[in-house]
């Protein structure tokens, strides 16, 4: 029997990052919440880890359209760094291409107002969808 693995995505950016879960047995992605990305955002990941149970981090890694490395790949890879001395899970990178620009224009899409904290999120969403298609089989949507 598979042991069940929860994940855990962060959409990062400089300012805000994007939170997103999903499990190994539904593969559905929902967004959590957007923290600051400051002094304290440390402590608040780790009491979001506790509380649901975390067992894999995903980080997204945002790279030019053509693939190649950016000023913000080379900032988010050093993000990863600080989080792999920091945080004891297994924590995984995934392309993030264009999902900000997709949860934009998914929350345009339902017509009502959205603040950036929620395309932060959704991103996220998009990004563990990515990791899990890739790394875990299809998603169970039915």
């Amino acid at each position: 029997m598979e042991v069940r693995r929860n994940f855990l995505c962060l959409d990062v950016g400089r300012v805000r990052i994007g939170l997103a879960m999903a499990n190994s047995v539904s593969k559905l992605p929902s967004p959590v919440t957007t923290l600051h990305n400051n002094q304290e955002f440390l402590e608040k990941l780790r009491v979001v880890i506790l509380e649901n149970q975390i067992t894999d981090l995903v980080v997204g890694l945002p790279k030019g359209l053509d693939g190649t490395e950016t000023e913000q790949t080379t900032w988010v890879r050093g993000f990863f760094k600080t989080l792999k001395s920091s945080i004891k899970l297994p924590i995984h990178l995934e392309n993030e291409a264009l999902s900000s620009v997709r949860a934009e224009s998914e929350l345009k899409s339902i017509g009502r107002d959205y603040r950036k904290s929620d395309v932060d999120s959704l991103a996220a969403c998009f990004i563990l969808e990515d990791y899990i298609r890739n790394n875990l089989g299809a998603l169970n949507v039915k």
